[in-house]
Protein backbone atom coordinates (compact mmCIF):
# COMPACT_ATOMS: atom_id res chain seq x y z
CA UNK A 1 0.00 0.00 0.00
CA UNK A 2 2.19 2.79 1.27
CA UNK A 3 4.34 1.42 -2.51
CA UNK A 4 1.51 2.20 -4.04
CA UNK A 5 0.96 5.57 -2.15
CA UNK A 6 4.36 6.56 -2.65
CA UNK A 7 3.59 6.15 -6.34
CA UNK A 8 0.93 8.09 -6.55
CA UNK A 9 1.75 11.48 -5.18
CA UNK A 10 4.96 11.28 -6.80
CA UNK A 11 3.64 10.71 -10.37
CA UNK A 12 0.84 13.36 -9.58
CA UNK A 13 -1.78 10.26 -11.56
CA UNK A 14 -5.09 9.63 -11.03
CA UNK A 15 -5.96 7.24 -8.58
CA UNK A 16 -7.90 4.59 -11.17
CA UNK A 17 -4.50 4.84 -13.31
CA UNK A 18 -2.36 3.34 -10.78
CA UNK A 19 -0.66 0.47 -12.68
CA UNK A 20 -1.83 -2.61 -12.10
CA UNK A 21 0.78 -4.31 -10.46
CA UNK A 22 0.77 -2.12 -7.40
CA UNK A 23 -2.79 -3.72 -6.62
CA UNK A 24 -6.27 -2.20 -6.28
CA UNK A 25 -7.16 1.34 -6.95
CA UNK A 26 -10.36 1.17 -4.69
CA UNK A 27 -8.30 -0.50 -2.34
CA UNK A 28 -5.12 1.62 -2.17
CA UNK A 29 -7.16 5.03 -2.08
CA UNK A 30 -9.14 3.62 0.96
CA UNK A 31 -6.12 3.03 2.46
CA UNK A 32 -4.78 5.83 1.81
CA UNK A 33 -7.90 8.06 3.34
CA UNK A 34 -7.92 6.08 6.08
CA UNK A 35 -4.27 6.23 6.86
CA UNK A 36 -4.53 10.02 6.62
CA UNK A 37 -7.83 10.25 9.26
CA UNK A 38 -5.52 7.80 11.66
CA UNK A 39 -2.82 10.43 10.92
CA UNK A 40 -0.09 7.86 10.10
CA UNK A 41 1.78 10.46 7.46
CA UNK A 42 2.68 12.68 9.99
CA UNK A 43 4.66 9.70 11.97
CA UNK A 44 5.83 8.25 8.68
CA UNK A 45 7.66 11.84 7.63
CA UNK A 46 9.09 11.76 11.34
CA UNK A 47 10.75 8.14 11.27
CA UNK A 48 11.94 9.24 7.23
CA UNK A 49 13.30 12.64 8.47
CA UNK A 50 15.10 10.91 11.49
CA UNK A 51 17.21 8.08 9.01
CA UNK A 52 17.79 10.78 6.69
CA UNK A 53 19.69 12.66 9.57
CA UNK A 54 21.63 9.45 10.62
CA UNK A 55 22.41 9.25 6.70
CA UNK A 56 23.41 12.84 6.41
CA UNK A 57 21.09 12.61 3.10
CA UNK A 58 18.82 15.86 3.52
CA UNK A 59 20.89 19.18 4.00
CA UNK A 60 17.90 20.95 6.21
CA UNK A 61 19.53 24.65 5.27
CA UNK A 62 18.25 24.53 1.61
CA UNK A 63 15.05 24.02 0.52
CA UNK A 64 12.71 24.21 -2.30
CA UNK A 65 9.05 23.91 -3.21
CA UNK A 66 7.34 23.38 -7.22
CA UNK A 67 3.97 24.31 -7.88
CA UNK A 68 4.38 22.46 -11.47
CA UNK A 69 1.83 19.96 -10.52
CA UNK A 70 -1.09 22.68 -9.54
CA UNK A 71 -3.20 23.88 -11.27
CA UNK A 72 -3.65 27.73 -12.04
CA UNK A 73 -6.75 28.30 -10.75
CA UNK A 74 -7.84 31.33 -12.20
CA UNK A 75 -5.58 31.03 -14.82
CA UNK A 76 -6.79 31.65 -19.09
CA UNK A 77 -7.02 28.65 -21.15
CA UNK A 78 -5.36 29.44 -24.39
CA UNK A 79 -6.98 27.62 -27.66
CA UNK A 80 -3.92 29.02 -29.81
CA UNK A 81 -4.11 26.99 -32.79
CA UNK A 82 -6.78 24.69 -31.20
CA UNK A 83 -10.15 23.68 -32.82
CA UNK A 84 -12.59 24.32 -30.23
CA UNK A 85 -15.29 21.75 -29.54
CA UNK A 86 -19.05 22.29 -27.83
CA UNK A 87 -17.56 21.51 -24.48
CA UNK A 88 -14.19 23.86 -24.65
CA UNK A 89 -17.07 26.52 -25.98
CA UNK A 90 -18.83 26.23 -22.64
CA UNK A 91 -17.74 30.03 -20.40
CA UNK A 92 -14.92 28.89 -17.61
CA UNK A 93 -13.95 30.54 -14.71
CA UNK A 94 -11.46 32.73 -16.87
CA UNK A 95 -14.49 34.43 -18.91
CA UNK A 96 -16.42 34.54 -16.13
CA UNK A 97 -13.88 36.61 -14.04
CA UNK A 98 -13.46 38.68 -17.56
CA UNK A 99 -16.80 39.92 -17.32
CA UNK A 100 -16.88 40.11 -13.21
CA UNK A 101 -14.53 42.68 -13.71
CA UNK A 102 -15.82 44.87 -16.51
CA UNK A 103 -18.41 45.42 -14.68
Amino acid sequence: MLNAIIFRMRSGCQWNRLPKYLGDDSTIHRTFQRWESAGVFPMVWAVIQSHCDELGGVDWEWQSADAAMGKARLGEMRLDGIRQTEASQEPNVASWWKRAEAH
